[in-house]
């Protein structure tokens, strides 16, 4: 009896597909949390408490994930990790902050969500930092 190998070559442009989802998700989140960043102090009192955690930890928690999450993502470095928190930011957009209600509301989160799942679910691909240092969970 023969067996049956279920070995999937991947090309290229399976990798630059990777490359251009994760590239392009993080810098636009990027550049959406560089302004919190610099504008703390002006943001925090905009920011709602999130379980009580008080509104600069909620802050803070945004930041970390919308800039240093993002880099890590940008860059393909620990890359699963660093969608954790992204996914854990969206679904507070989504739920908490629009109510899950109105989806025209939350439509960039939802579409930020599903990237950072892909991301999640495919890896950072073999152009990153994960593939270079051959990180687990790549």
């Amino acid at each position: 009896m023969r067996k049956r190998r279920t070995t999937v070559k991947i090309d290229w442009r399976h990798h630059a597909a990777l490359l251009l989802l994760r590239c392009s998700t993080a810098l636009l989140l990027f550049l959406h949390g560089v302004p919190k960043l610099f504008s703390f102090s002006a943001k925090v009192h905009f920011m709602p408490d999130f379980l009580g955690l008080g509104k600069e930890l909620t802050l803070g928690f945004v930041i970390f994930a919308e800039v240093f999450c993002a880099l890590f993502v940008l860059v393909g470095f620990f890359t699963r990790l660093a969608t954790l928190p992204l996914i854990v930011l969206f679904l507070y957009i989504i739920f908490f902050i629009h109510g899950g209600k109105d989806i025209a509301e939350s439509e960039s989160a939802l579409l930020y969500l599903m990237t950072s799942l892909a991301i999640l679910l495919l890896g950072a691909g073999k152009h990153s930092l994960d593939h270079y240092f051959s990180l687990p969970l790549r």
